[in-house]
């Protein structure tokens, strides 16, 4: 008899186990209606000022990571709670991050980059630029829909939600002669 007893005892704690789990464990849903994500952008052109000839690099990138739940921080790992944010294992990212070059005589010249490549949200070229004056860097984010076109992990709970447009301007100072190389390391600090 106490065996039986034991028994059912033991079925139903498994069995309310079972059950417990299965109602404390969290789904990934969609939200009706979606949300609209701020963004932020930003852009340095650097260095600055250069020399006509010389070549900076522009870093352009948005506060938030493509697909993060939280808007700002990846998470790491690719479990179903995670594989939304833009890891190194898939290739949800952020697209069409356009940079518009202004030279000081007014001409504009405009690169679209249709993929970020970066998983920070982080997006990267080269200028030269030909002409001494002041340019203008302006980037700009058109705004995307998560998920759109099957860029976005299909369980996240972002899919369907808007990231917001944003833009960001800089200027770039350029004079006629070269600007030095600029020598942070230590040890050649240490040999001058």
């Amino acid at each position: 008899m106490k065996s039986k007893i034991m028994a059912i005892l033991i079925a139903a704690i498994l069995t309310f186990a079972m059950t417990a789990s299965m109602v404390l464990i969290p789904s990934v849903n969609a939200h009706t209606p979606s949300w609209n994500i701020p963004t932020q952008a930003y852009i340095v052109a650097e260095p600055n000022p250069i020399g006509v000839g010389q070549t900076i690099q522009v870093y352009m990138w948005l506060t938030e990571v493509y697909g993060a739940p939280g808007g700002t921080t990846a998470a790491v790992g690719t479990n179903g709670y995670t594989a939304s944010s833009a890891l190194l294992a898939n290739n949800y990212r952020f697209q069409n991050y356009k940079l518009t070059v202004t030279d000081p005589n007014g001409k504009q010249t405009i690169t679209t980059f249709p993929i970020v490549v970066d998983t920070t949200s982080n997006q990267e070229s080269s200028f030269t630029p030909t002409t001494v004056g002041t340019y203008n860097f302006t980037f700009t984010y058109p705004g995307q829909v998560y998920g759109a076109n099957g860029n976005g992990y299909s369980q996240s709970p972002v899919v369907g939600d808007t990231y917001l447009p944003s833009s960001a301007s800089t200027t770039l100072t350029v004079q006629s002669a070269p600007i030095p190389a600029h020598l942070d390391s230590p040890a050649i600090a240490a040999e001058a």
